[in-house]
């Protein structure tokens, strides 16, 4: 044993990474494996002292940052308190729509008409000024709104598609060619291999659901990726309805398809994590006069979580939450181990956020007959 044995562990023992446990663990360890020739029962017991106050510090400057916490986030104490909004992912068609209609930002997105003249800082500022005063109104996820800002504006970061993957050119990386031909709309000019067009339209598939193209259709989408995400187990068997088939082919509006594939993806691994219960998987999808429900059911499995992660606040399930958060709805019906079928809504119109996180838990109900499976309701709406 070294003759600076007691200095290390001291170093140790003071390390902001050593918690108040790590400490009582290195001086059980030296207790027991000592050696008296290099360090004495006394040293021990100075440590043990230094270790004992340090773990009332630890403790006590924990409950000082809990104490400054809840001061801070007590409702209507602190002008900083964030402001609590309702989960209403109408709020973001309404909010992703004007990318259609409205002429101070359908331009980034848009074929520009032939006598156009297209001033960019111009467009920049108008952009800039409607995003800050819609989103302090509406109930918009916050992702959405960062992946929207790293396209259009100089944020520093590159937007993403809908599968997560970087958008290699965005409006910013057109800044110096739009300066050098003031009144062009950059549309056409040549970027690497591709036109500035094609990268306008990997954004706008990450922000609609489209029938103008074939090839991006709702049902080709959804069931490419769902596939895609159970590749790998060949025991899962995805069966479609024809209602999916069909409905999906004219699906059409405003959403935030990388936020909803993000989701789908968790969906789909917990289907992989319980494949023992059920091999079998149906998708089915839903029209009514202002919205698409998209059905996914693991048929014959069931949900054995107790009372805490059943209300939606950790883990994957609080994390599946926060993505599809002003998104879109989603209620899960299910058999459940112990208390029978469930009918539990995890993001519906009574669901509250405070910034970009659920606040509020799921609302559990009994339902009377059994759901045959875990069955999630994926509710998105129109353009209306």
């Amino acid at each position: 044993m070294p003759t600076d044995y007691n200095a290390i562990l001291g170093q140790m023992i003071n390390s902001p990474f050593a918690t108040p446990k790590d400490r009582e663990r290195m001086v059980a360890l030296l207790l027991r494996d000592h050696d008296d020739k290099y360090v004495t029962k006394e040293q021990i017991k100075d440590v043990m002292e230094m270790a004992e106050m340090m773990k009332k510090d630890f403790f006590d400057s924990k409950e000082r940052q809990l104490k400054e916490f809840m001061e801070a986030h007590q409702p209507q104490q602190t002008s900083k308190s964030k402001k609590i909004f309702t989960h209403k992912p109408s709020d973001m068609v309404s909010f992703l729509y004007q990318f259609s209609i409205n002429n101070d930002i359908k331009w980034f997105t848009h074929v520009p008409d032939a006598d156009m003249n297209f001033i960019y800082p111009e467009y920049v500022e108008k952009a800039k000024k409607w995003f800050g005063d819609n989103t302090k109104k509406l109930s918009i996820n916050a992702s959405t709104y960062t992946n929207i800002s790293n396209f259009i504006f100089d944020t520093g970061s590159k937007a993403q598609d809908a599968y997560n993957e970087r958008i290699d050119c965005g409006w910013k990386d057109m800044k110096e060619w739009c300066a050098a031909n003031e009144g062009r709309h950059p549309y056409d000019v040549l970027v690497g291999d591709y036109r500035f067009e094609h990268f306008i339209n990997v954004f706008k598939n990450t922000i609609q659901f489209r029938t103008d193209n074939s090839d991006y259709l709702f049902n080709k989408r959804v069931r490419s990726f769902l596939q895609k995400e159970v590749s790998n187990n060949p025991d899962i068997k995805i069966s479609f309805t024809k209602e999916f088939r069909a409905i999906g082919s004219s699906t059409r509006t405003y959403i935030d398809v990388r936020q909803l594939f993000s989701f789908l993806k968790i969906i789909m691994k917990w289907i992989v994590e319980n494949k023992t219960k059920g091999s079998a998987v149906g998708i089915d999808l839903y029209e009514d006069e202002a919205s698409y429900t998209l059905s996914i059911n693991h048929i014959g499995s069931y949900l054995n979580l107790d009372d805490e992660k059943l209300k939606g606040l950790s883990g994957d399930f609080q994390k599946a939450r926060n993505i599809l958060l002003n998104v879109a709805d989603w209620t899960i019906l299910a058999d459940e181990y112990k208390r029978g079928a469930l009918k539990i809504i995890c993001l519906g119109s009574t669901t509250q956020n405070e910034g970009k996180e659920v606040v509020s838990e799921n609302i559990i109900e009994p339902v009377q007959d059994a759901i045959g499976g875990v069955k999630h309701l994926i509710t998105f709406y129109k353009n209306v």
